[in-house]
């Protein structure tokens, strides 16, 4: 049973909470070869991607652009999973771009599935910086996830932005929040949190 409670994702309007649905859950997580989602790949030099995850600014940014916009398979899983995770996935026989294309595939998808034509991302916001105790409640959230051993989260933000989305010719607006948070190793990852959930979150 985990040991943390996080609270339910807030969504605002009419957009699913599905919307967030990681990239993959630590079942689902293994690579095509077998390879368990637990075990230790070194992190390797693609840590960082110029422009996607070098600040947190940049990493909300792409991750709404990819799961809104141009919805983008490589650069959502970039910013949701662990790099061990990427490693092994980036190493396997194409399950990477596979990967990749499962999400953009299911996310069109689901798009479509819920009535909208065109979704967009605009008038991001800063909300807080995280607290020590959101902090360690990410790295938990971020272990109990993926496995492996419990990364240092060692910054944090909550940020705020605006989806504009057209369903059945009516333009809706709905506001989304979500963390930014850097652990040591791995570079800015997003999670389907906003600040106070993770600050609240309980035993």
């Amino acid at each position: 049973m985990r040991s943390v409670k996080f609270a339910a994702l807030i969504v605002a309007g009419t957009l699913a909470a599905g919307a967030f649905a990681s990239c993959g859950n630590r079942a689902k997580n293994a690579a095509s070869d077998g390879t368990a989602a637990g075990s230790e790949v070194s992190a390797g030099e693609d840590v960082i991607v110029q422009g996607v995850n070098d600040s947190a600014e940049n990493a909300v940014k792409s991750y709404a652009k990819a799961a809104y916009d141009s919805i983008d398979g490589e650069i959502y899983c970039t910013l949701t999973l662990p790099q061990k995770d990427i490693s092994k996935l980036k190493s396997g026989n194409g399950s990477w771009k596979k990967k990749a294309e499962n999400y953009a595939k299911n996310r069109k998808e689901e798009l479509e599935r819920d009535g909208f034509t065109k979704s967009e991302t605009a008038d991001f916001m800063q909300d807080t910086t995280l607290s020590a105790a959101a902090l360690k409640n990410a790295e938990t959230y971020f272990v109990q996830t993926y496995g492996g051993d419990k990364p240092k989260a060692s910054e944090g933000y909550g940020y705020t932005f605006i989806i504009t989305s057209t369903k059945g010719g009516e333009t809706l607006k709905s506001g989304l929040e979500v963390s930014a948070v850097n652990f040591e190793g791995q570079g800015w990852k997003i999670l389907p949190f906003d600040a106070e959930s993770l600050e609240k979150s309980s035993k």
